[in-house]
């Protein structure tokens, strides 16, 4: 472009983009449903999740906690070693936004987190591909107390009947002290009979987001997962000019493992209590 000043630089941008009708576009995967689709399917649900709440938290009205002390989001989220930029250019009117991941970037794990109506936030679950009783398990093992984090592993690095079975008795066990409501999408493992029996052995009673939707209605979605990722890809991006030459496997594990937790401390309470009060509001 020449020695053109950055506002000149950015209305040749602009005007390039007008002029091949071009526009910036946040990525996505597939098409949304209407407003008016998505507000059909929350307003039931959010009812039923208030109804249901509202029945755990009366058996006893005289030392039963709160509503927003009982009900419960948990949901899991891919964490990349690139957490490369969410917006592209694409043709103006494009329905769906796509885009590819070099090899790098397609390196991840699984983190599941868990949420609380008053703004709690528990210790995260995380799952990294590997073999059960393994050097990777070992090694992730030692990484944290299990009041900071725990983990598993999988072939695959993802959330399978196994992995949610450990989850229930790593974390879920320790965060419910009494009959609760916890809130999950509809991920086919959630279904399975096996983890809704040992759900409700812990005096869950567990709540489905209808497909579709979780963007609307599930707290983690509508306002706790997008800061952290934000603020993950601003640590990736100011650190990637101190990364060492050779990267391996483990300090992957480690980088990937330190920016989640940095990540989840920039979330106060209140972005917690927020996201449940946008998504439905649950509380009667």
């Amino acid at each position: 472009m020449g020695p053109k000043s950055p506002d000149a630089k950015k209305s040749w941008c602009q005007r390039f983009l007008r002029r091949h009708h071009l526009t910036i576009r946040r990525i996505c995967h597939s098409g949304r449903k209407t407003r008016e689709e998505l507000e059909a399917l929350r307003l039931p649900f959010v009812e039923e999740v208030t109804e249901v709440a509202t029945q755990h938290c009366i058996f006893d009205p005289n030392t039963s906690l709160a509503v927003a002390r009982a009900l419960f989001n948990m949901d899991q989220t891919s964490l990349y070693w690139e957490m490369g930029t969410r917006t592209t250019v694409e043709f103006v009117g494009a329905p769906t936004v796509r885009s590819t991941t070099n090899e790098s970037e397609g390196y991840r794990c699984i983190m599941a987190l868990t949420v609380l109506a008053d703004g709690r936030i528990f210790p995260p679950h995380f799952v990294y591909n590997g073999a059960p009783g393994g050097d990777v398990e070992k090694e992730l093992n030692k990484l944290c107390l299990e009041d900071v984090a725990t983990f598993s592993v999988q072939e695959s690095a993802w959330f399978d009947e196994r992995v949610m079975l450990e989850w229930i008795e790593k974390c879920w066990k320790y965060i419910v002290v009494e009959p609760s409501v916890l809130i999950l999408d509809s991920l086919s493992v959630h279904k399975k009979a096996e983890i809704a029996d040992a759900l409700a052995y812990t005096g869950t009673s567990v709540l489905y987001v209808p497909g579709g939707c979780t963007g609307v209605v599930q707290p983690l979605d509508v306002g706790v997962m997008v800061p952290v990722k934000q603020h993950i890809r601003r640590l990736n991006s100011s650190r990637s000019v101190g990364r060492p030459k050779t990267v391996t496997p483990a300090f992957r594990r480690h980088q990937i493992f330190e920016r989640a937790m940095e990540g989840l401390r920039c979330v106060s309470a209140t972005t917690v209590q927020n996201s449940f009060l946008k998504a439905g509001p649950f509380l009667p």
